[in-house]
């Protein structure tokens, strides 16, 4: 792994905005800046690595959404963690790394309604651990793409 200067990171490879477009999936949008609390981020980049090719230049392949993220929140001078390839890495391993991240991600890292209300109450309580800047369980879960479960007021009570 090897820190990596963000504006060094050009954007999306192209390989990978490609793919996007040949099998008819939208570029995947920036989340909110509020999805990750500022001083986790680093925390954050470093149990999930952004994966780069290049050399003096860069082109993220992995952890797109994080990457998109971070350009979109975090100044350009940020050192990010990275697992960079050289720029050799071939086509079809980068088409790989796209079909790893969008069909395995998920379901390694799902979230469901339930998950998402016990987690909102969870750091609603322990600002410390996790510096809450969610709106309302609601909003958290407008942000992580679940759907809330209805009935469910921000305190957590039914209606």
């Amino acid at each position: 792994m090897k820190k990596i200067q963000l504006s060094k990171i050009l954007g999306v490879h192209p390989e990978t905005a490609r793919m996007e477009l040949e099998l008819d999936l939208a570029p995947t949008k920036v989340p909110d800046r509020e999805l990750i609390p500022i001083n986790l981020a680093e925390k954050i980049n470093m149990a999930h690595p952004l994966i780069v090719v290049g050399e003096d230049e860069y082109y993220c392949i992995g952890r797109t959404v994080l990457y998109r993220w971070m350009a979109a929140h975090m100044p350009a001078s940020t050192q990010a963690f990275c697992i960079e390839f050289n720029k050799s890495y071939s086509r079809e391993n980068i088409r790989k790394q796209f079909l790893i991240e969008r069909l395995i991600g998920p379901s390694l890292f799902q979230t469901k309604p339930q998950q998402v209300k016990l987690l909102y109450e969870f750091v609603s309580k322990n600002k410390s651990l996790w510096p809450n800047q969610y709106h309302s369980y609601a909003h958290l879960s407008k942000m992580t793409g679940v759907k809330p479960i209805k009935g469910i007021r921000p305190n957590g009570e039914g209606r």
